[in-house]
Parts: C-alpha cells; structure tokens; sequence
C-alpha cells in the first residue's frame, strides 16, 4: 500500500516518511524503502523487533518536539 499511495502522490519512497505504531507497519514501511518512524501502541508488550524502524520514540509529543528541533 505504502509504494503504491507514492506512485499515486508522484513521490518517490525514498522520500517519504512513515509513521507507525504496530511492527507489521515498521516492516511494511522498511519494506517498501521508506524512512519509518515507530511510535509503539502502549497496550501491547513491547516488542524489540520494532527497532528495525529508523526511529522509535514513545509517543506523537516526541515527534512533535523533534520537528521543532528540526531534528528529523
């Protein structure tokens, strides 16, 4: 699904950015070449597979502090 919404956006996956909260996600996102931001659903145990992601913060907050930061 992720390469094909880029076909649809003209974006190339390199340039895209994923962001997800279930490891199927991370690994469809890696998948298809993407940079993935994992943001781990806190109701599941922890699962440490998830670190395949670029980047693996604890919740939406962080995010938004490190676009601020211009940290991405």
């Amino acid at each position: 699904i992720y390469i094909s919404v880029a076909k649809q956006l003209g974006i190339s996956p390199e340039n895209c950015l994923v962001i997800e909260d279930s490891l199927n996600g991370v690994i469809a996102g890696k998948a298809a070449k993407m940079n993935v931001i994992a943001v781990p659903e806190h109701t599941h145990a922890p699962n440490p597979k998830i670190s395949v992601a670029d980047v693996v913060i604890s919740d939406l907050f962080l995010l938004e502090k490190m676009i601020q930061k211009s940290l991405l």
